[in-house]
């Protein structure tokens, strides 16, 4: 008895000296630069919200976050890398819903979405405006719709590209309401910007942020937002979901860490991160680009990707959505 209870002992002191070394380890995280891989073309809407909150991460862990562009096929060759990548903390990924979730739905990706990397958090959401050229005379999603059946041709859907989140919600678009339309893939949201104001695209789905100026100035017009309620940067515009129900989609960006990452490191990330964001200067600046705050914990963000995998993956399969 004296030996099994000796044993017991043993045991206990092990199990309370766990959580107390997972955090003198993540306490000491981290030790070198942090890379944090960013899966699109460098002075993006990614760099938007990351250099802020990375210029914070510096000053609170006294060690440089970094971030580094590897763009290619949708994100999908920057999210590849990060998988391979040794499970220390200082190799990270800037996550996005179009390669965990759109590009998985339409193309055999070299990574699986749900396995293949550890949810961090998920940095923020946001809405897509849905955007026309200012010479259609149309200022309400019913307008549009009435509009486009009145066409003798369909109208032309420029995208950021194919399989892209402003590809995927015209379809869902058209699934609602047979909206007939002609896509136009173009190689990110400028050159689609440069042609509606030169009556070349008539209608897409873009960052708000990235058209902002450009609807100020009268050179684009806003009719409607893509989440299911009213955003606060936008409150005055309607979301399509109000007049077409259940055509909704919110991109998102996150952060992911290699499968294998100590939890105790992922814990701290995610509680810097969440400190980071909440800061007024970032919560104002973030804002101003229309994206809302989530910081949220690993397993909400878990959760919500396998959601969206799930979701995206049925809109896919029902429209018969192709990436050619």
């Amino acid at each position: 008895m004296q030996i099994r209870r000796r044993e017991l002992i043993v045991g206990a002191g092990a199990a309370v000296a766990v959580p107390w070394m997972g955090s003198a380890f993540a306490q000491a995280y981290p030790a070198r630069p942090v890379k944090i891989v960013v899966p699109w073309p460098a002075g993006g809407p990614a760099d938007g919200i990351l250099r802020p909150v990375c210029e914070k991460l510096g000053a609170a862990t006294g060690q440089p976050w970094v971030l580094e562009s590897d763009p290619g096929a949708n994100g999908t060759i920057g999210t590849a890398r990060v998988v391979k990548a040794a499970p220390d903390g200082y190799t990270l990924l800037q996550s996005h819903i179009g390669p965990m979730a759109i590009s998985p739905a339409l193309t055999k990706v070299p990574y699986d979405p749900i396995k293949g990397l550890a949810p961090i958090t998920q940095l923020t959401s946001s809405p897509l405006a849905m955007v026309v050229r200012p010479e259609m005379p149309v200022r309400t999603v019913a307008e549009f719709m009435a509009y486009a059946r009145a066409q003798p041709n369909p109208l032309n859907m420029g995208s950021v590209g194919n399989g892209s989140s402003t590809h995927i919600l015209a379809e869902m678009l058209r699934l609602a309401t047979g909206l007939k339309y002609t896509h136009v893939p173009y190689k990110g949201s400028d050159p689609v910007i440069v042609d509606m104001i030169g009556g070349r695209i008539d209608f897409s789905f873009l960052n708000y942020a990235g058209v902002q100026s450009n609807v100020q100035a009268g050179r684009l017009r806003v009719i409607a937002v893509s989440s299911l309620t009213r955003g606060s940067a936008l409150p005055d515009v309607p979301t399509i979901a109000e007049t077409i129900p259940n055509v909704e989609f919110a991109s998102w960006y996150g952060m992911h860490a290699p499968v294998g990452t100590p939890v105790a490191i992922i814990n701290r990330i995610q509680a810097e991160i969440a400190k980071a964001m909440r800061l007024p200067d970032v919560a104002e600046r973030l804002r101003l680009g229309n994206y809302e705050i989530e910081a949220t914990t690993p397993d909400q963000f878990a959760r919500r990707i396998q959601s969206d995998v799930t979701r995206l993956a049925k809109v896919v399969a029902d429209t018969g959505m192709t990436v050619s």
